[in-house]
């Protein structure tokens, strides 16, 4: 298995990304998944980094190359001054043309495989190999990485459809559905976005671990929870703050228009899964709404047991099986 790194420019702002790549490609014929073949994006939540796909990106990579993207304002990516690379809209597009990126990176990869091999002599092409792009993408999104990918849903139909052909939703939100909740999201994001300018990132991140939503990493052993505190430190507080002023709750698309945007993606041939944890209760309760609305029955749904919001670190063998089994 090889691990690199890399920088993807989009709009001005340069973006890292790890990579992991199968030393040997499996080949059309060899595959035993329908999505075997196609590279899969993975998206980090608030105030982690692609750091944090570490202990399931190898998994996921025996059979497939794997790209983990840091978000803007995130790990290595950078952290401009301009609000504009920030809102969620802006993320939306610049994951769209990093999956692009990914699929043209993929193929170049895949081919040289191939080619190594001598398969190409033996008439054994791989996917997309003809067209000089691999198969359209599998996008894994956790937390604010989940809402980043239902904003592009949302607000690029026709390019998400291009580009992606599975997505997988980690203990995402899926919109608002009053003003109300609208307005409540509002203050509470600028009251984080507060916090952490007022106090600095030690003293936020000290109140942050505290959310109930994250009790259950309290169970992480040692290393685990001291290099996700690292991670998280590791973060520009100023980029943080905007992240919640211009990409929090408050700013996803209502619920309605994700319902409707989920339906007309799946509609078109896009597979979609949501996975949250048994122990994590908002999200657990998302996905019993969604295996219970009508208009989202081709949604397979994956509660798992034992962990709560953040599945593939609390449990990352489970995790990657959930994944799989949906993909299967």
């Amino acid at each position: 298995m090889k691990q690199t790194t890399g920088c993807f420019d989009y709009r001005n702002v340069r973006y890292r990304y790890r990579a992991w790549v199968p030393e040997n490609m499996p080949s059309v014929h060899d595959s035993s998944c329908r999505f075997d073949m196609s590279p899969m994006v993975l998206v980090h939540g608030f105030s982690q980094s692609s750091e944090t796909w570490q202990r399931v990106a190898p998994l996921f990579a025996r059979t497939r190359p794997v790209y983990a993207l840091d978000l803007v304002g995130h790990g290595g990516s950078q952290a401009p001054h301009e609000v504009m690379p920030y809102l969620l809209a802006r993320q939306a597009e610049a994951l769209l043309a990093f999956v692009h990126f990914v699929r043209e990176n993929a193929a170049s990869v895949m081919g040289a495989q191939v080619q190594k091999a001598g398969a190409q002599t033996a008439g054994v092409q791989t996917a997309g190999e003809q067209n000089d792009i691999a198969p359209k993408a599998i996008v894994v999104g956790y937390s604010l990485g989940g809402r980043v990918v239902v904003q592009a849903a949302c607000a690029s139909p026709e390019g998400f459809q291009r580009e992606i052909a599975a997505v997988i939703l980690e203990s995402a939100g899926l919109g608002l559905v009053a003003d109300q909740d609208v307005l409540d999201a509002t203050k509470k994001d600028q009251a984080c976005a507060r916090r952490l300018r007022e106090s600095g990132l030690v003293a936020f991140m000290n109140w942050w671990e505290r959310q109930p939503v994250f009790a259950t990493q309290a169970d992480l052993d040692e290393e685990v929870r001291s290099n996700l505190r690292a991670d998280r430190l590791a973060n520009d507080e100023e980029a943080l703050a905007r992240t919640f002023e211009h990409a929090g709750q408050h700013c996803m698309p209502r619920r309605a228009e994700v319902v409707d945007a989920a339906k007309t993606a799946v509609s078109a041939g896009v597979f979609a899964a949501y996975i949250t944890g048994q122990r994590d209760k908002k999200y657990r309760l998302l996905a019993r709404l969604i295996r219970s609305n009508t208009q989202l029955v081709d949604v397979t749904c994956e509660i798992v047991p034992g962990v709560g919001h953040n599945v593939h670190l609390e449990d990352p063998d489970a995790f990657v099986d959930a994944v799989e089994r949906a993909l299967a």
